[in-house]
C-alpha cells in the first residue's frame, strides 16, 4: 500500500516533496505576460536522497509552447550549483511535455537541498489564467519512483508573489487601545503579469498554511506613492496567544478582468496583547536624592501557553498621587529580566511611583506602589547659604543705624523639623536682639525650615569694636534616613569708626576745598565764598567751624564765633561724584558745603583764622581745614539793602564825603551790591612814621582821634581800651585808614586850616 496525502501545491507519495513555503516546491516563470518567451524554473526539496544516477522528470502542461526563440534547453542545479553531468531531454507526450534530467555523477544529493530544473525558450500561454498543473517525478535509472508530486498551475497574466512579506504585532502603550492586530509589510512583486497592479490583498488565517480558517481579509488599493503596508482590522481583535498565518497577493486588471496573482507568505506570527500590571513590591529611599523600587512580573504577559516574554519595565515618579507633577526625565527604565531599579538623582522631596511592564506590543497598565518614598540628600540639616551670612566675612555696622541679618537652616528630610539656637558662650552684643524662630517648609515639607533675624542699633561706645554671635541648628531626626547632626555658624560684625578726608583742590580755580593755610582777603561788606568737600566712609558729614583772631604779633585768640560767617550744606557742584560710591568702598560718599563770610565795618583791618570741621553725625571723628582771611580797611562794599548814606553812617561820615572820595562812582543811587559789588573808597591809607601815635596823626589830619580809633579796629586789642589806643606808638609803615574832613575844612592861607560844619558851606543842601 502507498500512503498519500495532499499539501497545497503538491501531492506527496511515500517520500515527501515539501511544499513551498514550508519547504521549497514551486514553479517560477521569469515573465508572466501572456504569449511571451521566457524561462521556467521548477524548484523543490525532498526528504529523500537523490542518487548519483537518479532521474528528475517534470511534465509541463500543454499550454506552454517549446522551442520559441531558439531550441528549448534544460539544466539542473543544486542549491544554485549547475550539475554538468546531467543529460536533459525534452519530449512531447499526450499528457504534456516531458523534461528529463538524468544524473551521471559520483555522489548523491542530500535531503533538503534546493533542486531546480530550469527550461529556457518556452512561450507562455496566449490567455490569461492558469497554465494547468505540473507533475514532478524523481526516479531511479530503471524507472522506479522515489517521490512524486503535483504542483498547481501558474497564473499567467497575473502578478508574481509579493516579496519580503513581514509581520509584526500592532504597537500600543497603555492607555491607548490594545488593538490585538497584525501589521503586514512587503515589497512589490518582480513581475506585474503584463498589467499594472491595482491593489493588494492580505489574508489572515488562524489555523495553518492551507488558509482554510480565514479570520480577516484586507484590500489595499495602490498608486505609485502608496506604502506597502496593511493592518488587520483593529475592531476584530485577534485572539492573543494564537499563531496566525498571513498571505499577500497582488491584483491586476489584465484584459479588463481583475484577478489575483501568486501569494507571498509571511513567517507565522503569534498575536499577543499588552501585559497586565506588574506586582509592586518595595519602594523606599536609597541613597543621596535617589529611591529604590522593586517589583514582580505581571501574571499575564500578553499571551499564555507559552507566555509572551516581558522585554522591559518603566517606573515613573511624581510628587503627587495623580502624577500631574511627573518629570519624564526622572523615569526609570529596566530590562525584562530586572526586578528592581534605582532612580536617577531626584529633587529632594516625597514621591509616589508606578511601574509598567512592556512586551513586543507595548506597555500595559501600571501598578501604583502603595507607599511613598523620600528622596533625601542625607545631609540632615544645613545652612541656607543664600540667606545666612558667611563666617568668612565681617559685616559692617554703623553707629545710630539699624542693622539686621537673617540666619536660616533647613533639613532636606521633609518629615523633619529644625531647631535654631543662639550660642550661650558668645551671646549677643548690647543693643542687639534675635527674633523667635519662623518655621516654614520646602520641597513638600511643612516645618523643615527655620529662620531667625538678628537686629542691632549700635551706639558710640561700641564704635571700633568687633562682636561675634554663634548659632547652632539641629534636626529633629524623625525619619530613619536622617542623620542626627548639629551644625554651627559664627558671624562677626564690626561697628565701624568713621573715616574722613577732604576732597582737595589740585589746581587754582577748580572750586574745590582750599589747601591748609590758604589765605583770602576782602573788605567789609564784600562776600568771600569758600567751597568745602569732605569724603566720608560709612557716615554722613556734618560741617562746622572754629574762629580765631590773629594779632599783630602773630598770636591767635579763639573767639566763640565770627560775625558774618555762614555754612550752606545745600551747596552742590558737578565737579564731584556727589553722594554716590566714590572710591569703590561701600558707603564712601563726598559731601559738600559752602562757607560764606561777609565782614562788618568794625571788622576792617582784622585778620582771622577760620578752621572748618567735617565730622560724622556722632562726632566720633573730626577733620579740620584752616584758612586765613584778612579784612582790609578804607574800602568797603555795599551790603544787600544798604544805601550809600547808611554806609557813610556806619563809618561816622556822610555820603557826600564818600562820594567825593570816589570820583568815578557816578550816580550814588545806582551801585552794585553782593558778590560782584564794586569797592568803594571810605578814606585814604596813611603810612605811619616811627614814633607817631593815632593822636598825633589825627591832629595833622584835622580829624577826630576817636573816629580814627573807631575806623581802625586793629588799634584796639584784647586788654587795650580805646582811650589807651589813642596814644599807642605806631610801627614804622603801619597802615592807618584816615578820612580827612575835606568838606568840613577851611584853609584861609599861610598853611593854616580849621574845621567848620559842612552845613555852613556855600550851596549846602541838606
Amino acid at each position: 500500500l502507498v500512503e498519500t496525502f495532499t499539501v497545497p501545491g503538491v501531492v506527496i507519495t511515500p517520500n515527501v516533496l515539501v511544499t513551498y513555503p514550508v519547504g521549497l516546491a514551486r514553479v517560477v516563470v521569469d515573465n508572466l505576460a501572456i504569449n511571451t518567451s521566457t524561462t521556467v524554473h521548477v524548484q523543490y526539496s525532498s526528504d529523500a536522497v537523490l542518487p548519483e544516477d537518479g532521474v528528475i522528470e517534470v511534465s509541463f502542461p500543454l499550454t506552454y509552447t517549446f522551442n520559441v526563440g531558439g531550441i528549448s534547453v534544460a539544466n539542473v542545479s543544486y542549491d544554485g550549483v549547475t550539475d554538468p553531468t546531467a543529460t536533459t531531454t525534452i519530449t512531447e507526450t499526450s499528457l504534456g511535455i516531458s523534461v528529463k534530467a538524468a544524473r551521471n555523477d559520483t555522489f548523491p544529493i542530500a535531503p533538503g537541498v534546493l533542486i531546480s530544473l530550469d527550461v529556457a525558450f518556452v512561450r507562455t500561454p496566449n490567455f490569461i489564467g492558469s497554465t494547468g498543473s505540473y507533475n514532478i517525478s524523481v526516479l531511479t535509472p530503471n524507472g522506479a519512483s522515489i517521490s512524486r508530486g503535483t504542483l498547481e498551475g501558474t497564473e499567467i497574466g497575473r502578478p508574481s508573489e509579493p516579496l519580503n512579506v513581514q509581520v509584526t504585532n500592532c504597537q500600543a502603550d497603555w492607555p491607548d487601545f490594545d488593538a490585538r492586530c497584525i501589521n503586514v509589510s512587503w515589497s512589490q512583486p518582480l513581475d506585474d503579469g503584463g498589467s499594472p497592479i491595482t491593489q493588494y490583498k492580505a489574508v489572515f488565517d488562524k489555523t495553518d498554511v492551507t488558509f482554510g480558517d480565514i479570520v480577516n481579509s484586507v484590500f489595499l488599493p495602490v498608486n505609485d506613492s502608496t506604502p506597502l503596508t496593511i493592518t488587520s482590522s483593529k475592531g476584530l481583535q485577534l485572539q492573543e496567544g494564537t499563531i496566525h498565518y498571513v498571505r499577500v497577493e497582488a491584483l491586476n486588471a489584465n484584459g479588463g478582468l481583475e484577478g489575483l496573482g501568486a501569494g507571498g507568505y509571511a513567517p507565522p506570527i503569534r498575536v499577543i496583547s499588552q501585559p497586565s500590571t506588574p506586582r509592586s513590591a518595595l519602594f523606599r529611599a536609597n541613597s543621596t536624592n535617589r529611591v529604590l523600587v522593586t517589583w514582580f512580573p505581571p501574571q499575564f504577559t500578553g499571551a499564555i501557553n507559552p507566555a509572551a516574554p516581558i522585554t522591559r519595565y518603566r517606573v515613573e515618579f511624581a510628587r503627587d498621587v495623580n502624577f500631574t507633577t511627573m518629570i519624564a526625565s526622572d523615569s526609570l527604565f529596566a530590562t525584562g529580566e530586572d526586578r528592581s531599579g534605582v532612580s536617577a538623582d531626584l529633587n529632594p522631596g516625597r514621591y509616589w511611583a508606578r511601574v509598567y511592564a512592556g512586551n513586543s506590543v507595548g506597555y500595559g497598565p501600571p501598578s501604583l506602589f502603595t507607599g511613598t518614598a523620600l528622596a533625601s540628600p542625607l545631609v540632615a540639616v544645613a545652612w541656607d547659604e543664600a540667606v545666612t551670612p558667611s563666617s568668612d566675612v565681617v559685616l559692617n555696622v554703623l553707629v545710630g543705624y539699624h542693622f539686621s541679618y537673617t540666619v536660616k537652616a533647613f533639613d532636606a528630610d521633609v518629615t523633619d523639623t529644625v531647631q535654631l539656637d543662639v550660642g550661650a558662650t558668645t551671646g549677643l552684643p548690647q543693643r542687639a536682639s534675635v527674633s523667635a524662630g519662623v518655621v516654614s517648609g520646602i520641597n513638600g515639607g511643612d516645618a523643615n525650615v527655620i529662620a531667625r533675624n538678628f537686629t542691632m542699633l549700635a551706639d558710640v561706645t561700641q564704635a571700633g569694636t568687633f562682636f561675634e554671635t554663634c548659632y547652632s541648628a539641629t534636626n529633629a531626626n524623625k525619619d530613619p534616613l536622617g542623620i542626627p547632626l548639629t551644625i554651627h555658624r559664627c558671624i562677626i560684625i564690626s561697628v565701624e569708626l568713621p573715616i574722613m578726608r577732604w576732597f582737595n583742590s589740585t589746581t587754582e580755580g577748580d572750586n574745590l576745598t582750599p589747601a591748609e593755610g590758604s589765605r583770602f582777603s576782602l573788605y567789609p561788606g564784600c562776600v568771600a565764598e569758600v567751597p568745602l568737600h569732605a569724603t566720608s566712609v560709612w557716615y554722613k558729614v556734618v560741617f562746622g567751624y572754629e574762629a580765631y583772631v590773629v594779632e599783630f604779633d602773630g598770636s591767635e585768640v579763639r573767639i566763640p564765633s565770627l560775625d558774618g560767617v555762614s555754612i550752606d550744606t545745600s551747596y552742590t557742584t558737578d565737579l564731584l561724584p556727589g553722594k554716590d560710591n566714590f572710591t569703590g568702598t561701600p558707603n564712601n560718599y563726598t559731601w559738600s558745603a559752602l562757607l560764606t563770610y561777609q565782614p562788618r565795618a568794625q571788622q576792617a583791618g582784622s585778620q582771622n583764622k577760620i578752621c572748618v570741621t567735617a565730622s560724622d553725625e556722632w562726632l566720633m571723628r573730626t577733620t579740620r581745614r584752616c584758612i586765613y582771611i584778612t579784612t582790609g580797611t578804607c574800602k568797603a562794599c555795599l551790603r544787600s539793602g544798604q544805601s550809600l548814606g547808611a554806609l557813610a553812617a556806619e563809618y561816622q561820615t556822610d555820603w557826600l564825603q564818600i562820594w567825593a572820595t570816589n570820583p568815578r562812582m557816578g550816580n550814588p543811587d545806582v551801585i552794585q551790591i553782593g558778590a560782584n559789588a564794586k569797592l568803594i573808597n571810605i578814606g585814604v591809607l596813611y603810612k605811619a612814621r616811627a614814633g607817631e601815635t593815632p593822636l598825633s596823626v589825627s591832629e595833622r589830619m584835622y580829624w577826630s582821634v576817636e573816629r580814627m580809633v573807631a575806623l581802625n579796629p586793629q588799634l584796639t586789642t584784647f586788654g587795650t581800651t580805646a582811650e589807651a589806643a589813642k596814644n599807642r606808638t605806631l610801627i614804622e609803615g603801619q597802615s592807618l585808614c584816615v578820612v580827612p574832613p575835606v568838606c568840613g575844612l577851611i584853609c584861609p592861607g599861610e598853611g593854616k586850616c580849621y574845621r567848620q560844619p559842612v552845613s555852613q558851606n556855600a550851596g549846602y543842601v541838606a
